[in-house]
């Protein structure tokens, strides 16, 4: 049953905020990445969520140029640093949780349940997302594609581009990757969703392969430590066994097959 009371709230991560600076960002864009944390704590209070995710990894550190060595935080905790040094956190709030390993956006909403499911012990039963407003299509699709149906899903556009090259770089970015996701000629003529969890090797699998961290080697290994971190049984579980699942998946209509635990 679709409920307006409880679930969870995303606030999607783009930088990494560490000692007082923004990194990894674009210029100008600070007060947007302030602006999407600032109105997640309102609206987690506001609309009754019962947690706050802040999502986003360690996505820099292939960067050229990037000071890995001396900036540490993951965008989570970039995140949650902010939160502190705004004073943002106040009683009787939604707990604030961590998930430091997402790499794109289909990651961060995944990513983001699963770590609702490991401290609070169920899934969620509605999710929302705070990210750029231009992000709102490219979210419903990946939504959709979790079986969030049925109004379980609520996107929460924060923040405008602003300036002219920046605005036209974003678009057409947003508009690749947003038609990725869905096949064009189909029989009938009609188009439909192909790819909402985001299988296909590009631009996806290429776009997570650049924001992985040295440390790992490769896909494989990078899931292992996303199962650790997810998965309350020892030596895999429920958790384990839905990851291994959309590992194996590839583009096309098979994601319509998938059962998902919180749709049960």
């Amino acid at each position: 049953m679709v409920t307006d009371q409880g679930g969870l709230l995303v606030v999607a991560g783009h930088a990494i905020y560490q000692d007082g600076a923004w990194h990894g960002g674009y210029p100008g864009e600070e007060k947007i990445y302030q602006g999407h944390l600032v109105d997640g704590v309102k609206l987690s209070r506001t609309r009754g969520y019962d947690a706050l995710v802040l999502s986003g990894g360690h996505t820099r550190d292939r960067a050229p140029g990037f000071p890995s060595a001396t900036v540490t935080n993951s965008e989570a905790a970039g995140l949650a640093e902010l939160l502190a040094d705004l004073h943002l956190q106040r009683r009787q709030a939604p707990p604030v949780l961590q998930e430091p390993l997402a790499r794109d956006s289909f990651e961060n909403l995944l990513f983001a349940m699963l770590c609702y499911h490991r401290h609070l012990g169920r899934w969620p039963c509605r999710v929302g997302v705070v990210s750029w407003k231009f992000k709102a299509l490219r979210y419903y699709m990946i939504a959709s594609g979790l079986g969030l149906g049925q109004g379980r899903f609520t996107f929460h556009g924060s923040g405008d581009l602003t300036g002219a090259v920046g605005t036209e770089a974003a678009a057409v970015a947003s508009v690749v990757s947003d038609a990725a996701m869905v096949e064009h000629v189909l029989e009938g003529g009609r188009p439909a969703l192909f790819d909402p969890l985001q299988r296909a090797g590009r631009p996806f699998g290429a776009k997570r392969a650049e924001r992985m961290p040295w440390r790992f080697q490769g896909n494989a290994e990078y899931m292992a430590e996303v199962k650790a971190a997810y998965d309350p049984a020892p030596g895999g579980g429920e958790v384990s066994r839905l990851l291994d699942t959309v590992e194996a998946l590839g583009p096309g209509q098979v994601w319509r097959e998938v059962r998902w635990p919180w749709q049960v």
